[in-house]
């Protein structure tokens, strides 16, 4: 058995990104104030299953 070192995938850095999921939980959300929080990203909910189109989802998008 050959000795392999170990190594991470991961590299130490100070940057960071800030996200948000949402959804029609979250009801009319403000996305100028969503921008000026800082939000780099958001993963919206679209769907459930094949039948399911979440109602906030083309006001979202």
């Amino acid at each position: 058995m050959s000795k392999k070192k170990k190594s991470s995938a991961l590299a130490a850095t100070s940057d960071r990104l800030f996200g948000i999921d949402v959804s029609h939980h979250q009801g009319a959300i403000d996305w100028a104030k969503v921008k000026a929080a800082g939000v780099n990203y958001c993963f919206m909910k679209a769907s459930e299953g094949s039948t399911y189109k979440d109602s906030r989802f083309d006001f979202n998008w």
